[in-house]
């Protein structure tokens, strides 16, 4: 920690998903070790005690403490602003694809309106009972309307349940 890189600021990532994905064997088999001994600690903690222990033990990390917690809370900050921008970025697709179920559904209600009031025009052209026309296209037009109602909620709940994850 006595010699801070320049780039490890809390904005910006030092190293991508990417590369430090190739760590994450060596780094899954020692927490699985460590949840092994936990005998019911929190296994998170003991592997921060543990790694900062290493830290302690093998570098010179702890020579500048005050640098040194700069960095630990900025590496923290890093990670809690990528779980954030992941969150965001799933609640926005979950937005988009709701929106897109609504508007589908309209387009659909909109159709069978039109449909509806395209068969009373035929059915008062051919000679049949202007008020059985029209009372077949209120209900269909309604049953249309109950349909978009239903889709427009689900889609709600859905994005509401996506937002709640």
């Amino acid at each position: 920690c006595a010699r801070p890189r320049a780039h490890t600021t809390a904005g910006s990532m030092p190293l991508g998903d990417g590369d430090a994905e190739r760590f994450d064997p060596m780094m899954l088999q020692m927490a699985q070790q460590v949840a092994a001994m936990a005998d019911g600690e929190n296994p998170i903690e003991l592997l921060l005690d543990l790694y900062f222990g290493f830290l302690r033990r093998k570098t010179d990390f702890f020579d500048a403490p005050e640098r040194c917690k700069e960095a630990v809370l900025a590496a923290y900050q890093r990670q809690a602003d990528a779980v954030a921008a992941a969150s965001a970025s799933k609640q926005a697709k979950a937005a988009k694809q709701a929106a897109a179920a609504a508007a589908e559904a309209a387009d659909a209600a909109a159709m069978e309106i039109r449909g509806a009031e395209s068969r009373a025009r035929d059915a008062v052209a051919s000679g049949e009972a202007l008020d059985e026309a029209v009372a077949s296209a209120v209900e269909e037009t309604a049953r249309a309307a109950e349909r978009y109602r239903r889709e427009c909620a689900r889609a709600r709940e859905a994005l509401a349940a996506e937002c709640e994850r």
